[in-house]
């Protein structure tokens, strides 16, 4: 297929040629895949989830979904997350998901230590 093709193929396909699509190695059709109209919340849940997607797709993921809060645990948990996009959604984490990303091995060294950073500072306030 050509790009042209699968990009076309991100908006009019069914959820299942998304899913392939948004970890095809060209850019511009996995971000066309994250970006696609069609696209629900659980399809971008299970994209967030993912460590076979670019950095990229996650943050048009995080962009897309701001209020979902399944994608933005999922979006921190996930080593592949920027750690810029990843400490944005730190704050809106429940404490014992704060607990659980500050002793994981699975996360980054940067995300356990603002997890760690954010759950201090929420003990000092009550």
């Amino acid at each position: 297929m050509t790009i042209s093709e699968k990009i076309r193929l991100t908006v009019l396909g069914s959820a299942t040629e998304r899913a392939i699509l948004v970890r095809d190695s060209n850019r511009l059709v996995a971000s066309a895949a994250a970006k696609s109209p069609a696209m629900g919340e659980q399809e971008a849940e299970r994209i967030a989830k993912s460590r076979a997607v670019s950095d990229e797709v996650l943050k048009i993921v995080g962009e897309s979904f701001p209020k979902h809060y399944p994608i933005k645990y999922a979006l921190t948990e996930n080593p592949r997350t920027p750690f810029q996009i990843a400490a944005k959604l730190i704050v809106h984490l429940r404490e014992s998901e704060l607990k659980a990303l500050s002793k994981s091995k699975n996360v980054s060294s940067a995300v356990s230590t603002a997890a760690k950073q954010h759950l201090s500072r929420r003990e000092k306030r009550s």
